[in-house]
């Protein structure tokens, strides 16, 4: 079977579609999110309607869930002006059945032996969400992790970090690059955690959509990268009253 991951949808309806094109055309049979179908973009009820018309399996992302913290202020939910913002409109344009979808999906998923989470696997229940962004703070999340390959959103861009399963050294050596097509049938001794990037903030200098496929009978993983109609989706934000940043960042892939 071949699995499509995506994540950070952050209610581009624009990249949703386009990424979900080309994964089904790569002969995809199942597509897991993971996290923030919404904040930041335009369309987020669009997108949570695409998600269950094509039974898109997700996991809650941190804007997933600010969605429905009403009573915390922006320094309760550690977030920039402009992120808090859009928590506010999305807030105000979800329809009371999407803010119900959004607080019923789970904070993990663990299938085929896989981990999949948004942030971190040891802050997995919204405590708070950390950014795994180099080697020390995988080392961290590497001691918690259970199964060879795990799968997390929330920094938009797309990385494999790598470490030995079994390791008596404190300090085991991790290794990071960006993420591209590999096998991962030959290094059973080792765990994986996987970034596929982001389909609708993308935050790694290419404003195209990341996303990945990976082959669970040949263990392979590709990554998949989608142009779409961004300035559409530009348009929109520019048309709201959602900060103007959100749209240059769209252009720019920062």
């Amino acid at each position: 079977m071949r699995l499509g991951i995506i994540s950070d949808v952050h209610s581009n309806y624009e990249a949703l579609q386009a990424t979900y094109r080309e994964l089904c055309r790569r002969g995809c049979e199942k597509i897991i999110c993971l996290g923030d179908v919404v904040g930041y973009g335009p369309s987020p009820n669009e997108c949570i309607d695409f998600f269950v018309e094509k039974n898109i399996e997700s996991i809650k992302g941190n804007h997933d869930y600010y969605v429905n913290c009403v009573e915390k202020s922006v320094e309760e939910l550690g977030v920039t002006p402009n992120a808090f913002r859009s928590v506010e409109w999305t807030r105000e344009a979800l329809a009371p059945s999407h803010k119900e979808w959004l607080d019923n999906l789970p904070f993990t998923l663990t299938r085929w032996d896989m981990m999949f989470i948004h942030a971190a696997v040891d802050t997995a229940e919204g405590e708070y969400w950390p950014y795994i962004f180099d080697i020390h703070s995988a080392m961290f999340h590497f001691y918690f992790q259970t199964t060879m390959l795990a799968f997390f959103g929330h920094v938009h861009v797309p990385l494999m970090f790598s470490c030995q399963k079994e390791n008596n050294c404190p300090r085991p050596a991790i290794r990071i690059e960006k993420l591209k097509e590999h096998c991962f049938a030959e290094e059973t001794e080792r765990k994986f955690l996987i970034n596929p990037g982001s389909v609708g903030q993308p935050r790694n200098r290419d404003n195209r959509s990341s996303s990945l496929v990976l082959d669970l009978e040949t263990c392979t993983l590709e990554a998949i990268y989608v142009q779409y109609d961004f300035q559409l989706t530009c348009r929109k934000i520019l048309k709201s009253d959602l900060p103007e940043e959100l749209a240059l960042r769209l252009i720019s892939g920062t």
